[in-house]
């Protein structure tokens, strides 16, 4: 995905987000969002997509694989790095057993093109914390990434 359309898309899911999903500072009972980042190359795309996190009230970025990620958001993030909760898993599977731990119970949505997609138009929200799983921008989500999604969701380009 390139940049541009990976900004684009997140955009998109934010401000689904921010319509369906209250933030975690309106109660911490409510539902939260989760963005997951998943072996990015490049520091500015995660500096961007934080940048649209702390402006749609995720309440926390987990990023798995690259583990010096702050200091590659060379300011791209304009500062979101310093306001937004971050953790650090350096597996899949780590970060996965976060998500599903009883302090989260959050359902697990891949974004990424499968026949089993559906548009983020059309996307219902459970009652419960969602995760949306970014891969990389240049391969898409892994095979192992892909296992661990409870559904999977893809946002409709119009270009």
């Amino acid at each position: 995905m390139h940049l541009l359309s990976l900004i684009f898309a997140f955009a998109l899911l934010s401000l689904a987000l921010s319509l369906c999903l209250p933030s975690a500072s309106s109660s911490s009972l409510l539902p939260r969002s989760f963005v997951v980042l998943s072996n990015l190359q490049s520091g500015s795309n995660i500096g961007s997509i934080c940048r649209n996190c702390l402006s749609f009230g995720v309440s926390e970025v987990l990023i798995v694989g690259r583990g010096n990620y702050m200091g590659k958001m060379r300011q791209a993030d304009r500062g979101a790095k310093f306001k937004l909760r971050f953790r650090h898993f350096p597996s899949t599977d780590e970060a996965m057993r976060y998500l599903r731990s009883e302090e989260v119970d959050a359902q697990i949505i891949g974004l990424e093109i499968t026949k089993e997609s559906e548009s983020l138009n059309s996307f219902t929200y459970a009652q419960r914390s969602t995760a949306f799983v970014f891969g990389n921008e240049g391969k898409g989500l892994s095979e192992k990434q892909r296992s661990v999604c409870d559904r999977f969701c893809y946002i409709p380009q119009f270009s």
